[in-house]
């Protein structure tokens, strides 16, 4: 990988490095950098943009790779942000309209859209669109139907529901693109209006914009994919993922060229012309990362203020049964699954858009991580998929947080832990109101031997956690560690989901509680 490294450093394809207010000698970001050539490399994506922010301020700004394998990627690079959309535009234009006491999520939508209220959807609130609960269908092609906005509202306000409101959580671009005409409606302004006047200008958000071909922009903008051939797929192929009645032959519009600056996606490009809720804005990660700063700042950036804090929290919440807030995702992190990686919590919110975009605000370190690629421009496998940026969204995430960036204080401890009638004080480390044991005397107080896990020492300092990886019975499971004085503190949650042990804190006694987890 050095060598790789020096190649690609050497051909330029990273491009316009920002820092700022960090001390460039405690903080590292090789490990981001390794993962972004890495995926240029094995062609997930031609190139990408990552901004990583911690309070106010931009600390790390970088491009990589190019746009098409000749031109070089730089910060002003605009991308399609496909379903980011949803929170970057939609989402923001209802709390500020829900902040100003415009719009109430426990309405129903046909107070705001009359017409909505056929086949079912009479009492379907705001609030269940924004948390796709509503009962909405995920997707169909309405370019069969519809040619234009209007036709597109009419087609919406007829379909029936799929399934009760509420009852699940079906991720619906249906409940998204409702929501844009809301906007509208409320308004009477089309969202892309409303959210370049009332938001994205105001901020200083220049290169934040729908259907950048009519804006004469002079940055360039990063090319998609060939034609739409994942979306004839979902229409020409049953055993794809959907069930289509139309028959994609029948339509006549297909493109069938590169698409640069006209939206991805289907619906909003044939029948919204490039300007709905749910897809349809382009932009920049720094122009993104002013968003994501003002929600870690109380709704206020650079003197302009959208909404208040109580909005902020209220929208990025868990608002269902179902683990999603309103609009935005919440803690879909994970060692091997999501895309907000191994230290996400509930803290942490985002979203991610299929032509290959994700950020992640983690409210609980103020800090936020957006990563844009077009990912599309390689084009679909043999099964008719695009490859995936979330393994290496995950390993950024993973390196932003173990960069040296953040402060994690802590202090050293006993953790007075009970298990099978017996009950012990056990090196700990607190940090952040989690309990980290120390191992070797976590293993031999449960009564197994140490020899069974093979891990490796970890060597960064207390206040860095680090990923560690577990093998157990020949398994693999991914931790949270810190290392003091040449010794491994895991996290006690960590080590007991590796050993199927259940985790109960009892306040009363000031004790954790270890059990064996029951067999279902």
């Amino acid at each position: 990988m050095k060598k790789i490294l020096a190649v690609l450093l050497a051909a330029g394809v990273i491009l316009n490095m920002v820092m700022s207010k960090v001390d460039a000698q405690t903080v590292t970001w090789e490990k981001v950098e390794v993962a972004a050539l890495e995926a240029i490399q094995d062609e997930i994506t031609p190139g990408l943009q990552i901004v990583v922010t911690k309070g106010k301020d931009i600390v790390y700004s970088k491009s990589f790779g190019t746009l098409d394998g000749k031109e070089v990627v730089n910060n002003d690079t605009i991308y399609d942000l496909a379903s980011v959309t949803k929170v970057m535009a939609t989402t923001q234009a209802i709390m500020k309209l829900k902040s100003e006491g415009k719009i109430d999520l426990e309405e129903t939508v046909a107070k705001y859209i009359p017409d909505f209220a056929q086949n079912g959807k009479e009492k379907v609130k705001v609030k269940e669109l924004l948390n796709h609960t509503s009962g909405l269908t995920p997707w169909k092609p309405t370019y069969f139907h519809a040619t234009n906005p209007k036709e597109e509202l009419d087609f919406i306000c007829k379909l029936p529901l799929e399934y009760p409101t509420g009852t699940a959580r079906k991720y619906s671009d249906f409940s998204f693109m409702t929501l844009g005409y809301l906007v509208e409606a409320v308004t009477g302004r089309t969202l892309s209006e409303y959210t370049e006047t009332e938001i994205y200008q105001p901020l200083g958000m220049m290169h934040t914009m729908f259907v950048p071909l009519k804006k004469e922009t002079k940055w360039a903008i990063a090319p998609t994919s060939l034609g739409n051939p994942f979306e004839y797929k979902m229409v020409a192929d049953d055993d794809f993922g959907y069930q289509c009645e139309e028959n994609a032959d029948d339509f006549k519009d297909w493109r069938n060229y590169r698409l640069i600056g006209e939206v991805n996606d289907g619906n909003s490009w044939y029948a919204q012309q490039g300007v709905a809720g749910h897809a349809g804005l382009f932009g920049n990660a720094e122009d993104l990362s002013k968003l994501t700063r003002l929600m870690l700042n109380g709704g206020t950036f650079d003197g302009v203020i959208l909404y208040n804090k109580e909005t902020i929290e209220e929208f990025t919440m868990v608002q269902s049964d179902f683990g999603h807030g309103y609009g935005f995702e919440v803690n879909r992190g994970g060692a091997s699954s999501g895309y907000m990686g191994l230290y996400a919590d509930n803290r942490c919110f985002g979203h991610t858009g299929f032509t290959g975009t994700q950020f992640v605000v983690d409210k609980g370190h103020d800090i936020s991580v957006v990563i844009l690629t077009n990912k599309q421009f390689f084009g679909v496998n043999e099964k008719g998929n695009y490859k995936s940026t979330w393994p290496m969204a995950r390993r950024i995430m993973k390196a932003v947080y173990e960069s040296g960036l953040l402060e994690y204080t802590g202090s050293m401890t006993e953790a007075k832990v009970n298990f099978a009638d017996k009950t012990q004080n056990l090196p700990s480390y607190i940090s952040e109101n989690r309990n980290y044991v120390e191992v070797k005397s976590f293993f031999e107080f449960i009564g197994m031997d140490a020899k069974e896990f093979l891990y490796e020492e970890a060597d960064t300092p207390k206040t860095v956690p680090s990923g560690l990886i577990v093998k157990y019975q020949a398994k693999d499971y991914p931790v949270k560690s810190f290392a003091i004085d040449g010794k491994n503190y895991i996290h006690i949650r960590d080590l007991a989901n590796m050993l199927k042990l259940e985790v109960k804190w009892n306040a009363e006694m000031g004790v954790v509680e270890l059990s064996k987890a029951e067999t279902k």
